[in-house]
């Protein structure tokens, strides 16, 4: 039976000093539904004393404090009274509560601190209520939550910071809540969420950041939302995502980070989507991209890396936009790109570097355009 235990730490002892009179912060002790207990300091979760079972947070409670259940390694679950004013969720919140099995997430809530539910391994199910206020997610909030499958982003989280979702290894859904406001994804925010099957990106994203998505295996879509804002995919963004068949970029990305599609080995079609700004494309940007059979450089870009086509073995077709103003090949860039058989340089290139076409042994002609 739940009860509570009302501990009463010199609650109304008075003391006088130079400036005047201090009450002490009052503080409850609740009752977990097997065993231990939890502690509230002026309506704010403080600590927990080997919490066991369920944990039940009144509805006054306002924030649950940076390592309130950290370690609880028996919470099973976490219940919010109705009518709960619970608007913060602290960092380290529940690192490590490896026992805990699911959460509803109050709909006051604006904030979840870093690493909040760090290592909860056992979460599966993770909740927002009706309603849901939340606008941001710390950095790793929900990192190493192994067993979590699915989550639904509410609408008003503004950006998901970086590594928060990394080493979900069971997250197979990822949906992002209608009129979502997010505007960019984070460092390594799904890196080796290898469960992960499909994304839709809303069309607010501005950015991808650096290994956003390295290492999800299982990545077989993504979509950008019509009217898509975004302007940049970082470096390693989709590193060895290689059950990832196509992929449109939306016309305001200017630039494509180092080894974004490395290892890619499924991609078969990349397309750059009509008034394309792109300007350059990476490092090994596609390399290893063994399935793509053709692409078409837009016309503003100005330089292919390094390696950017090493060992792009089925790509038969390279075609430069009209208008383009590519001035440099990398080095190494079409190397071992065995099927192709055809290329016309376009007249702006002025330099192409050392064994941009090693290996390229289908070859046959080389034109350089009229001007070059």
């Amino acid at each position: 039976m739940h009860y509570r235990m009302l501990t009463l730490l010199l609650i109304g002892i008075i003391f006088f000093g130079l400036n005047g009179m201090v009450a002490q912060a009052a503080t409850t002790t609740e009752a977990c539904s097997i065993s231990g207990t939890f502690t509230i300091t002026d309506n704010v979760v403080s600590g927990n004393d080997d919490c066991t079972g369920i944990a039940t947070v009144p509805a006054e409670v306002t924030s649950i404090s940076d390592d309130a259940f950290a370690g609880a390694n028996s919470l099973t679950t976490v219940t919010f009274a109705t009518g709960s004013q619970l608007t913060s969720i602290g960092n380290y919140a529940f690192d490590n509560a490896n026992a805990l099995t699911d959460i509803t997430i109050p709909a006051g809530v604006t904030s979840i601190g870093n690493y909040a539910f760090f290592s909860a391994s056992t979460l599966t199910t993770v909740t927002f209520a009706t309603g849901s206020q939340l606008t941001s997610i710390g950095v790793g909030a929900f990192q190493n939550a192994s067993a979590l499958t699915a989550i639904t982003i509410p609408a008003g989280v503004t950006s998901i910071a970086a590594n928060t979702f990394e080493g979900a290894s069971s997250l197979a859904t990822v949906t992002f809540a209608a009129g979502s406001q997010l505007t960019s994804i984070g460092m390594g925010a799904f890196q080796n969420a290898s469960a992960l099957t499909d994304i839709t990106i809303p069309a607010g994203v501005t950015s991808i950041g650096n290994h956003a998505f390295f290492g999800t295996t299982s990545l077989a879509t993504v979509t950008f939302a019509a009217g898509s804002q975004l302007t940049s995919i970082g470096v390693y963004a989709f590193y060895i995502a290689r059950s990832l068949t196509t992929i449109t970029i939306p016309a305001g990305v200017t630039s494509i980070g180092i080894y974004a599609f490395f290892g890619t080995s499924s991609l078969e079609t990349v397309t750059f989507a009509a008034g394309s700004q792109l300007a350059s494309i990476g490092e090994a940007a596609f390399r290893g991209a063994t399935a793509l059979t053709a692409i078409t450089i837009p016309a503003g870009v100005t330089s292919i890396g390094n390696y950017a086509f090493y060992s792009a073995s089925a790509l038969t077709t390279v075609t430069f936009a009209a208008g383009s103003q590519l001035t440099s090949i990398g080095e190494g860039a079409f190397r071992s790109a065995t099927a192709l058989m055809a290329i016309t340089i376009p007249a702006g290139v002025t330099s192409i570097g050392k064994y941009a076409f090693y290996s390229a042994n289908a070859l046959t002609t080389d034109t350089f355009a009229a001007g070059s």
